[in-house]
């Protein structure tokens, strides 16, 4: 059983991206491909739920580059954190074991997307 948090989860979507593209056995591939299903489903209502709390918190802004987007008013910072900081602490608990590292050993996984992806990972069984 592998239990991660919202705040965990927001950076793996990219990381699993990379991942399910490497050639995996195939049992591997099919774990974590759920894995990767239930954590994109989290992540799109913890946006759609983040980007709520911004309107709520927030104004509409001109960049520099002259675009339009919504930024939290200095005075609503604090309001905004506290409502933002429990939502991330909400769980996920995935029912699968982790599988070896060396699983992904000799791919160009880069050392960003294996840190995203470390909970899904042990040591090799053969130690």
């Amino acid at each position: 059983m592998i239990k991660l948090t919202l705040r965990e989860m927001a950076p793996m979507i990219n990381s699993f991206n990379a991942i399910l593209n490497l050639p995996l056995p195939a049992r591997d591939a099919y774990r974590l491909g759920i894995a990767a299903k239930q954590i994109q489903e989290r992540v799109v209502v913890y946006e759609q739920t983040r980007q709520n709390l911004i309107k709520k918190y927030g104004e509409t802004v001109e960049t520099p580059q002259k675009e339009t987007v919504m930024r939290v008013k200095a005075e609503n910072v604090e309001s905004f954190t506290k409502e933002l900081e429990p939502l991330l602490e909400e769980t996920l608990e995935i029912n699968m074991d982790p599988i070896p590292v060396d699983t992904v050993a000799d791919s160009k996984l880069n050392a960003i997307d294996m840190l995203n992806l470390s909970p899904f990972f042990c040591e090799s069984k053969d130690k």
